[in-house]
């Protein structure tokens, strides 16, 4: 039966790699853990290719959008300037530099809090629309909201501590401990599964159907 290299290559590679960190773990022996470190350094290489895969893209697809003139092309002018700046900055320079850091602690970090402030608003208008009250479960939900903003802040807690104080104790420390534990038997099945599914195949982002 004839077999798509191109297609199985991929996932030999990533079945490869899975049992090699696995066995890592599980066993002692050292020609294996050499193999192991071997192959995470090869993977922060690949990274770092990725990373300047990433880099040349977005600066085709800012040039593309100056070029024809397309919607909020001024902001791709912004974004070519600042890059050009610190590339230049860094080869003269390097990133530990003075005029390095003072651009990064100028511009960069500003930006930064900027989009957690976007993310915040975004966050808390998810969470409006989560404790909508339809059912018992998400009014369970509002009752404890409620308590743990009212119980944490300062005011309230200095006025009303001795009846607060506790009740806000066992809801993080032993009723969220519960459902952290639940969360995070979660996701580790949920990538149990998607290592398996990308495995065998049956994932997009590798290729399967």
């Amino acid at each position: 039966m004839y077999m798509d290299i191109k297609r199985v290559a991929p996932y030999l590679v990533i079945l490869f790699g899975t049992i090699i960190m696995l066995a890592d773990y599980t066993l002692t022996y050292s020609p294996l853990q050499d193999l192991s470190k071997m192959l995470n350094h090869t993977v922060g290489v690949i990274l770092n290719f990725s990373v300047l895969v990433g880099v040349v893209y977005q600066c085709y697809r800012h040039g593309r959008f100056i070029s024809e003139r397309r919607r909020n092309w001024d902001s791709s002018v912004i974004v070519w300037v600042i890059f050009i700046i610190f590339l230049i900055t860094a080869a003269y320079q390097t990133t530990s530099g003075e005029i390095y850091r003072a651009l990064y602690n100028g511009i960069i970090v500003p930006a930064h809090w900027a989009t957690e402030g976007f993310i915040i608003f975004l966050f808390f208008s998810a969470t409006y629309r989560g404790y909508r009250v339809r059912s018992v479960e998400s009014l369970f939900m509002v009752i404890l909201a409620v308590i743990c903003l009212v119980s944490a802040a300062p005011a309230t807690r200095s006025l009303f501590g001795v009846i607060l104080s506790p009740l806000f104790d066992w809801l993080v420390g032993i009723l969220m401990t519960g459902v952290s534990r639940g969360l995070n038997i979660t996701i580790f099945i949920g990538s149990i599964a998607f290592m398996v599914r990308a495995i065998i195949g049956k994932e997009r982002i590798i290729g399967g159907d």
